[in-house]
């Protein structure tokens, strides 16, 4: 559906407004870090650094690390916190 629509909007040679491409172009580039997970886990299980059971500790390490350093969107103690009492 979004290859339709793209092409229909070449076809139609549909300007986009320049601060719509800016912005889409930052939540791109914003996105990296999280599209770049399945990549590590996946590459790291088929190039044999770590097996499917450490790719889940890998997982989830990486997950945390691009939550509070990257979209600074979990507080470290907060997080600290939590995962700790929950894990006990």
């Amino acid at each position: 559906m979004v290859n339709h629509e793209l092409a229909s909007a070449l076809k139609e040679k549909v300007e986009l407004d320049p601060q719509k491409k800016n912005n889409s172009i930052k939540i791109i580039i914003s996105a990296i870090p999280g599209i770049l997970m399945p990549v590590i886990i996946l590459g790291g299980i088929y190039g044999g650094v770590f097996t499917p059971t450490e790719a889940g500790t890998v997982a989830g390490v990486v997950a945390i690390f691009i939550g509070i350093a990257i979209y600074r969107e979990l507080g470290r103690l907060r997080s600290t916190a939590g995962s700790l009492s929950s894990s006990l």
